[in-house]
């Protein structure tokens, strides 16, 4: 079981960034703490915690959306897991819902963020 402790824990600030870059509507900005993250041009976050954070699943979403228009390998929803599908290869891996120990994110939350941690390192 997969906690959502230990995917914040992988949630880096270069992961950060690398989502960010991902997602329409974000802008990640670096100062002296590099967790500094805009939304739209009038709001800025300071972000320590990604699970915590109020536009953590927005960014979750919007960066797989991104992840799905610049790659021919994509993430989909499929029943109980969220799939990361390569047509090419027709080797598809799965992150099963079930398999997440959830309290702040959703279970397809977690598996999506899972699956941005793997196809991003």
């Amino acid at each position: 079981m997969i906690t959502e402790q230990q995917l914040k824990a992988d949630c880096t600030p270069e992961l950060i960034k690398k989502m960010v870059e991902l997602a329409e509507g974000f802008e990640f900005i670096e100062y002296d703490n590099p967790y500094t993250i805009i939304l739209s041009a009038h709001s800025r976050w300071f972000v320590t915690d990604i699970t915590k954070w109020v536009y953590g699943p927005l960014l979750i979403h919007r960066a797989v959306e991104g992840f799905n228009k610049r790659n021919s390998i994509v993430i989909y929803a499929k029943k109980n897991s969220v799939c990361l599908c390569d047509p090419s290869v027709y080797n598809d891996k799965y992150f099963w819902y079930d398999d997440y120990s959830n309290s702040i994110l959703t279970k397809l939350e977690c598996a999506m963020l899972h699956c941005l941690i793997e196809v991003l390192k």
